[in-house]
Parts: structure tokens; C-alpha cells; sequence
């Protein structure tokens, strides 16, 4: 559960640390950003690939146990 764990947590982070930063602050990092629909269809499905990583893996247990 822990090997499964750390890429759900990881893509978390990531989704949450990119929808709480201002763009300014992005901006060199991420050069898609100025184009603000890509920016916001990006930013979805991390957080929908998180939501499904974490789905998917305690499904996963709890089908097991």
C-alpha cells in the first residue's frame, strides 16, 4: 500500500501546490501557463489523476483484506 501510496501523494502535492500559487510564480516553471484554458484543463486532470491513483488503491486493500 505504501508503493501505491507515494505517486498518489506526490500528484496531490503537485495539483494542490499548482491551484494555491499565483500564475506569476508558475510561470517559469510551467510555460503552458500563459495560456490560461490549458492552464485550467492541466490543473483538472491532476486532480483527477490523484482522485483516481487513491481510488484505485484503496479499492485495491480493501478488496484484499
Amino acid at each position: 500500500m505504501v508503493v501505491q501510496s507515494l505517486p498518489a501523494v506526490t500528484v496531490a502535492a503537485s495539483s494542490v501546490l499548482k491551484t494555491t500559487r499565483f500564475r506569476e510564480q508558475l510561470s517559469s516553471q510551467l510555460p503552458w501557463l500563459s495560456d490560461t484554458p490549458a492552464a485550467l484543463y492541466m490543473t483538472v486532470l491532476i486532480l483527477l489523476a490523484a482522485t483516481g491513483i487513491t481510488v484505485l488503491a484503496v479499492d485495491f486493500h480493501a478488496r484484499r483484506r
